[in-house]
């Protein structure tokens, strides 16, 4: 994230068009005392730059891009600069609104927004709530935010996390959509895809969202009829849902396209993990269904089992700790036809293509998450940091990858060396007695 920022800030000041570096403060102080007020003062082009805090209150919510391309950033990511919504039944406040034909240079990277509540009629969007536009949304957490039905409402409510209307193509890249619910007649816990909107939903965790109550469908995603989407490299998992679609409701039939799905896995969600009412509809390639999945061919007719069906072995289900164990089918089964270029990197900023003995093979694991040998310090693979990880690297000491040995620290915290060193060592102690 740091280094993106620099980069960023070195063209601002290189191209001829002039441009602004703003500054916004949570504690009030910066270039401007708000999220909203930078904005409103903001030229295409400008970037907006967040130091960490917890942005909450008037104009640190309910933020509108005003059709402006801009880059709201954070300064050191999502874990350290909240947007807290602080809604509730009677205050409605969601995080952002993109509304007024924004673009792919509209760009939202690095925040936590959360806490949103909307009471709504036939939308919702609690989170994040797009409209004919096409922002890009990258390296954010989206979670705990609700959205429900007005009681005298005759329609459905959309869309807790996000929701995206219809004639919308967002990119939304490496974000956390977690935790987040609609009520009854509710579509859509995590996303909402409305009729027409075409998401590119690339690298993301989607998990532990609900569409409960009177009748409520995809917990995860909701994608409605001729949305067509592309879920790409995403971990879909532990969503529920009242009646379908625990983890994707794709509402398609008579051949309309309910979009594609590549390189992902889906599990353990509830009842179902993917709900279609056309199985021609959608297209799921190389990807980790629990229960399989039939998807048909070009041609003339017929379908084939493009999925696997085997435990992803997540490292901790119960912690939601969906990294994947060493013995994960999912590493090096993905296809890298459909990676798209941009996506250099995993949830965890690890190269996105690698083999798990450090040698690159250029095969692209299933998931949200690369595997790359080794998680902070577990060089032994037993999920924990103790005696076993400093045995390998006693083992190993001073040897060179190809001699007998290797580099456990595999491009997880610090540069590949391949050399086992006080690099190493350093890792070891500074996660002792972890459990992954």
């Amino acid at each position: 994230m740091e280094k993106l920022i620099s980069a960023l800030i070195i063209l601002t000041f290189a191209v001829s068009a002039p441009a602004a570096v703003i500054y916004v403060d949570a504690n009030g102080t910066g270039d401007y005392t708000t999220i909203q007020a930078a904005i409103d003062d903001a030229n295409d082009g400008d970037i907006i730059l967040l130091s960490d805090g917890i942005y909450t209150g008037v104009g640190n919510r309910d933020i509108d891009f005003l059709g402006k391309a801009i880059m709201v950033l954070s300064e050191n990511g999502p874990e350290n600069c909240i947007i807290d919504c602080n809604g509730t039944y009677d205050q409605n406040h969601r995080g952002f609104y993109f509304v007024n034909s924004e673009g792919t240079n509209s760009v939202l990277q690095g925040f936590t927004i959360k806490n949103a509540h909307v009471v709504v009629m036939c939308e919702g969007g609690a989170g994040i709530y797009i409209k004919d536009t096409s922002p890009t949304i990258k390296e954010c957490m989206v979670i705990n935010n609700y959205a429900e039905l007005l009681p005298e409402s005759l329609c459905f409510c959309y869309g807790g996390g996000i929701y995206i209307g219809d004639g919308s193509s967002p990119s939304i890249t490496n974000c956390i959509i977690s935790d987040n619910s609609v009520g009854n007649w509710g579509f859509g816990g995590g996303i909402y895809c409305e009729y027409e909107a075409d998401a590119t939903i690339i690298g993301c965790l989607i998990s532990n969202n609900t569409a409960l109550g009177i009748y409520g469908a995809g917990g995860g995603i909701y994608c409605d009829y001729l949305s067509d989407s592309s879920i790409i490299n995403c971990t879909i998992t532990d969503n529920l849902a009242s009646d379908e679609g625990g983890g994707i409701y794709a509402y398609a039939y008579d051949g309309s396209s309910a979009g594609t799905i590549a390189n992902s896995i889906i599990w353990d969600n509830s009842p179902d993990q993917i709900y279609t009412h056309d199985i021609n509809s959608l297209i799921v390639r190389c990807s980790d269904i629990e229960g399989g999945w039939l998807s048909p061919v070009p041609g003339p007719g017929g379908h084939f089992l493009s999925s696997m069906d085997s435990d992803p072995c997540f490292i901790n289900l119960d912690a939601d700790n969906y990294r994947l164990k060493s013995n994960s089918p999912c590493i090096d089964t993905g296809c890298n036809s459909y990676v798209p270029g941009d996506l250099t990197e995993d949830l965890d900023g690890r190269d996105r293509i690698v083999d798990g003995d450090c040698n690159d093979t250029d095969v692209v694991d299933m998931g949200a998450y690369e595997f790359t040998g080794a998680y902070l310090g577990d060089f032994a693979g037993g999920c924990d940091v103790d005696f076993q990880d400093f045995a390998v690297i006693a083992l190993t000491w001073s040897k060179i990858q190809g001699q007998d040995a290797y580099d456990p620290d595999c491009d997880v915290a610090i540069p590949l060396d391949r050399k086992v060193d006080t690099k190493d060592l350093k890792v070891l102690i500074d996660n002792w007695l972890s459990n992954w």
